[in-house]
């Protein structure tokens, strides 16, 4: 993809990486962006890293691994997933850590900026 990129004279690449993935974790997920965070600093091309925390819209389900008849489903039920995901929020993070939130629509306007 990178050599592509360079190929056809690409001006800027924004890459929407994820909290963390500036260091290996052991957590392929994020070991994966941080693999390819690695990749885009040695390519030479010009480029913009996001590292967004965690998803507003979560809180809604939007991006819950779930196949659509499960997420028309949970959008029925919009008020309990919030509630859930909240609470499970609580319990895995501690208080004295605390995540930054932003919105995908967000995350949106800052690649259209960069």
């Amino acid at each position: 993809m990178l050599k592509a990129a360079g190929a056809v004279g690409t001006p800027h690449i924004v890459y929407t990486s994820g909290l963390g993935a500036e260091h290996p974790q052991n957590v392929p997920a994020i070991d994966g962006k941080a693999f390819l965070e690695t990749l885009l600093r040695q390519s030479g091309l010009p480029f913009t890293i996001l590292r967004p925390g965690l998803f507003m819209d979560d809180f809604l389900g939007a991006s819950l691994p779930f196949p659509r008849t499960i997420q028309r489903i949970l959008s029925r039920h919009q008020s309990r997933v919030e509630r859930l995901f909240l609470a499970t929020l609580r319990t895995a993070v501690p208080s004295a850590h605390p995540v930054p939130v932003t919105s995908m629509q967000d995350i949106g306007r800052l690649v259209v900026w960069a």
